[in-house]
């Protein structure tokens, strides 16, 4: 998932995976369907990485808006005290 783009050539990304997890900051979404996944899937947001543009090949969803404002309060939750 992007989490950030600034306009350079990289982008800010969290693991999106199917495999269970449970901890604070991971998000499970509830409509994985409707943001366009194949599967049941979980947002990592402690598992941020750098990517080169290039290496996004192509958009497979979008987060639905509940989703979206859960991400974001385990986002704000997590890095807004930094």
């Amino acid at each position: 998932m992007v989490v950030l783009d600034t306009g350079d050539d990289d982008v800010l990304v969290a693991r999106v995976t199917t495999q269970h997890h449970q901890s604070p900051y991971d998000v499970p979404l509830a409509d994985w369907q409707g943001a366009g996944l194949l599967s049941a899937s979980t947002v990592r947001l402690h598992k941020l990485a750098t990517l080169e543009k290039t290496l996004v090949r192509r958009m497979l969803g979008r987060l639905q808006p509940a989703d979206r404002a859960n991400v974001a309060a385990v986002m704000q939750q997590t890095y807004g005290q930094w």
